[in-house]
């Protein structure tokens, strides 16, 4: 008799599927820390991030520019923020003009 003829073996199964998975991404994922914390690859964390999440702003405003046009001046006053704080953070002066 199999394990998925009734429906409580069928139940056990998924769960003995699940928790399966369950410790294989748990191990994964404790293996790939431990090469992080060893150098031998590198896991971006926030600061990292932070361009990127930059650059997808700014392609959001652009799109939502696109699809809202009576909006737009105050897309280019939110962009014209971003640059001043994206500044400031760095530690330099604010651009010219601005």
């Amino acid at each position: 008799m199999s394990l998925f003829h009734n429906p409580l073996g069928l139940i056990a199964g998924l769960l003995l599927a699940f928790v399966f998975v369950r410790f294989l991404v748990w191990g994964l994922n404790a293996i790939l820390v431990w090469m992080d914390w060893h150098d031998w690859i590198l896991i971006p964390n926030k600061h990292g991030m932070a361009a990127a999440d930059a650059v997808l702003a700014r392609m959001a405003l652009e799109a939502q520019a696109v699809y809202e046009p009576g909006k737009k001046h105050l897309l280019e006053a939110e962009a014209k923020r971003q640059d001043m704080t994206s500044v400031t953070e760095q530690g330099g002066s604010a651009p010219p003009g601005r």
